[in-house]
């Protein structure tokens, strides 16, 4: 029988010593429960099938991650330019005439989408014929659009 222990969780109980088995046991219980008649194996007997299971289970894992990253992008779909929506018209009419703010603001609702799908390219060109009209907003826009590439 081992000695006594202090519990490290509670400083004030005292574990009792566990006795000392023979080394052919498999099996540790309590002191107070009977041994059992037929030995309980410890070790499975067919490590192959846990290292078969876990080399499957990579190679899913891999070809699902490869398939991810390597597939094609999908298309891109862009709205046809005629067709500009209702709320957008006025900006359009405006920037045709050569404002600078309502070039801007069909930069920000292609780029972000407001009002029609997101265009990050035709957002960025409204937003550098903004810039080439003299908005600052524009210029400091196309900056942070273009670092972002």
């Amino acid at each position: 029988m081992s000695e006594p222990r202090v519990d490290p969780f509670d400083q004030t109980k005292i574990i009792p010593g566990v006795p000392e088995l023979p080394a052919e046991a498999t099996l540790v219980l309590p002191p107070d429960q009977p041994k059992p008649t037929q030995p309980v194996p410890v070790q499975a007997k067919r490590p192959w099938k846990a290292i078969a299971g876990s080399a499957a289970a990579v190679i899913l894992l891999t070809a699902g991650m490869t398939w991810w990253f390597l597939r094609p992008p999908a298309p891109i779909q862009e709205p046809l330019p005629d067709k500009v929506p209702l709320p957008l018209q006025g900006y359009v009419d405006a920037a045709k005439l050569g404002d600078a703010k309502a070039m801007r603001m069909l930069g920000a609702s292609y780029t972000y989408g407001l009002g029609v799908p997101v265009n990050k390219a035709q957002g960025l060109a409204w937003y550098r014929k903004a810039a080439d009209a003299g908005d600052p907003a524009a210029v400091a826009e196309v900056k942070a659009l273009e670092g972002r590439k």
